[in-house]
């Protein structure tokens, strides 16, 4: 079997986002790829990793240990290809790779900056907006795939029934995600809280990088809304989607994977490529646009809420949802992984 490193982080500052769906493409892989996973080391990760089924390597914060542990990981096990999720991916970390192993493939995904192409031999960026700004400017090469055929989803997701959109929502569930830098669970509670609220089921999902404090006001609510549950660091979340109405989340993986099962949305967008996300999405009628956090506006988001009760809007969002994705990104990726490494 030929070896695959793939490197992926977690934080407080860019969620889990990135480790999840690494995990979700190293299962997929296992069966014809040694896996050996990558990831700085934090206790929340550590937690968050501690029943993954490959050897993981946990790198030190000082850039230079970095380099030796992944210089020895790649020659003591034979690594053929490297797939980096780190998002802030930084030249020198590339260029030192290939220098030390001119031989090694390279795929980055989800790489914002994608200014370093020459040391990679594969860029995937599945962002809608991205895709769209590339095809005008025309500046779309060998090298990058830019496409939502090629963003990868929870296997679980993939089997998870269709949602049934009923006449009245009665089931809200608040989710951002891995982390909430922007405190958007807290503003979003505090706007609703001007409404009756005592027809809904709220539920919050607060993930394992969520603030502390955050946690503490958030459980606060459970006094000001009738039937409001909180649960932290649960260990799945599709059955919640499934059950589900309407879900305010922010802009980034829990968007599309609200969208991929048919969910109903109202999404704040919690930095500036997710702002463009939520447009592009609001613009070809997925989700109903919420707002940047900097300036949620209570009056807009609660039009948007008011709106949301209409159930020929959320069925038709239901529908268009549901034939967004025409394929799935994990076979798709696979077949790169297995060209690069001359596998039939």
């Amino acid at each position: 079997m030929k070896s695959i490193l793939i490197r992926a982080d977690g934080s407080f500052e860019i969620g889990m986002g990135h480790i999840s769906r690494m995990i979700t493409i190293s299962n997929y892989l296992s069966t014809n790829y040694l896996i050996y996973f990558v990831t700085v080391d934090n206790p929340k990760t550590r937690k968050f990793l501690e029943n993954i089924r490959f050897p993981v390597t946990w790198l030190n914060l000082n850039m230079e240990t970095q380099h030796t542990q992944m210089f020895e990981l790649i020659e003591n096990n034979n690594i053929e290809l490297v797939i980096n999720d780190i998002i802030d991916i930084k030249e020198n970390y590339l260029k030192c790779l290939k220098k030390d192993f001119p031989n090694l493939k390279i795929i980055n995904y989800e790489d914002v900056h994608c200014g370093y192409n020459q040391y990679c031999d594969v860029i995937i960026n599945p962002l809608a907006f991205l895709r769209e700004r590339l095809t005008k400017e025309k500046t779309r090469h060998y090298q990058y795939l830019n496409d939502l055929d090629y963003f990868i989803f929870p296997q679980d997701l993939q089997t998870s029934k269709n949602k049934v959109v009923s006449e009245k929502i009665k089931e809200i569930l608040i989710f951002m995600g891995g982390a909430d830098t922007r405190h958007i669970t807290l503003k979003v509670l505090k706007i609703l809280c001007s409404q009756d609220l005592s027809f809904y089921n709220i539920t919050v999902l607060l993930g394992p990088f969520m603030d502390k404090f955050d946690i503490l006001e958030v459980k606060k609510y459970k006094t000001k809304i009738p039937h409001l549950k909180v649960f932290h660091e649960v260990p799945e979340v599709i059955s919640f989607y499934e059950n589900t109405d309407l879900c305010f989340c922010a802009g980034g993986n829990v968007l599309l994977e609200l969208i991929k099962s048919g969910v109903p949305t109202i999404s704040v967008a919690a930095e500036e490529h997710e702002d463009i996300q939520c447009k592009y999405f609001s613009n070809k009628g997925l989700t109903l646009y919420g707002g940047y956090y900097q300036n949620i506006n209570p009056v807009f988001l609660l039009d948007k809420f008011n709106k949301s009760n209409d159930p020929i809007l959320r069925k038709e969002i239901k529908t268009r949802s549901l034939s967004l994705f025409k394929s799935d990104g994990l076979p798709q990726i696979k077949k790169i992984i297995n060209h690069l490494l001359l596998v039939d």
